[in-house]
């Protein structure tokens, strides 16, 4: 069944939603509030909500539902948080514009997209070590991994627009 949460003010900005493995809780971005809500899925009411870093953009929820990832795009770092207290349990610093995370569904990988410096971030989920820092095309922003944890498919803001040279 579908439900809709009736808003009683105007939100400034939308944000990005996730729903843990088993269906029970909502975690919504607050860009505007440097914040995460998390609202149970049942009854559309808020549990708890969460100060993370400046201009959270994305989440991630990790497969067995213990960890959520926040992209923190103006304080140029990822906020971890054990969904268990709930809070946050630390931030590690990631490039100049964290904008997109996900984590693969084998939970062995936990990529963010680097949008100013034009790269995807490859951690380790377990230790938070930096495995790789792979570049891509200008602007990486939103990210998925495929259901067997092969691949990773990047989206860009901006398409990039033909120079014409004119004489």
């Amino acid at each position: 069944a579908v439900t809709w949460a009736q808003a009683t003010a105007r939100a400034t900005r939308s944000s990005a939603i996730a729903v843990t493995p088993d269906g029970s809780m909502v975690w919504a971005v607050n860009t505007d509030s440097h914040s995460v809500t998390v609202l149970a899925a049942a009854t559309d009411t808020v549990v708890t909500e969460i100060p993370v870093g400046l201009s959270p953009t994305t989440l991630a929820i990790s497969p067995d539902g213990t960890r959520v990832y926040v992209a923190n795009s103006e304080s140029h770092d990822l906020s971890i948080i054990d969904t268990t207290l709930p809070g946050e349990v630390g931030r590690i610093p990631i490039g100049a514009e964290p904008w997109g995370v996900a984590v693969s569904p084998d939970g062995l990988r936990l990529y963010v997209s680097d949008s100013t410096q034009g790269r995807v971030t490859v951690l380790d989920p377990a230790t938070l070590a930096v495995i790789a820092q792979v570049p891509r095309a200008p602007r990486p922003r939103g990210l998925a991994v495929t259901a067997d944890s092969s691949r990773i498919v990047v989206t860009h803001f901006l398409t990039p627009v033909p120079q014409l040279n004119a004489t």
